[in-house]
């Protein structure tokens, strides 16, 4: 049985077809090309996205920010706008590809 499934398992992965110009998209998702994005449209990031996102922030930090001197990693801190919602004696390390 397990035989049969592996075969049409190794068939649809074959068949499966790249959807149009996903190649080209992977290649411009450069480390540089991200690189320059962000530092075009960082001065005004968060007055397009901070809004619409504070909540989930808010939420994020509420579910890991629960005890006293924790230490968080914030992977893809961004500009910070995070930060000031942790808690005084939590020491918070941001890491982002910017």
């Amino acid at each position: 049985m397990s035989e049969i499934h592996e075969t049409r398992l190794d068939r649809s992965l074959k068949n499966s077809a790249e959807p149009p110009g996903f190649s080209s998209l992977l290649d411009r998702l450069s480390l540089d090309n991200v690189r320059l994005a962000y530092r075009l449209y960082a001065c005004f990031y968060d007055i397009l996205f901070g809004r619409v996102c504070q909540p989930g922030r808010r939420s994020s930090v509420q579910l890991v920010n629960t005890e006293a001197d924790q230490h968080i990693l914030e992977v893809r801190v961004g500009t910070g706008p995070a930060l000031p919602l942790y808690r005084g004696d939590t020491r918070i390390v941001g890491i982002d590809v910017s």
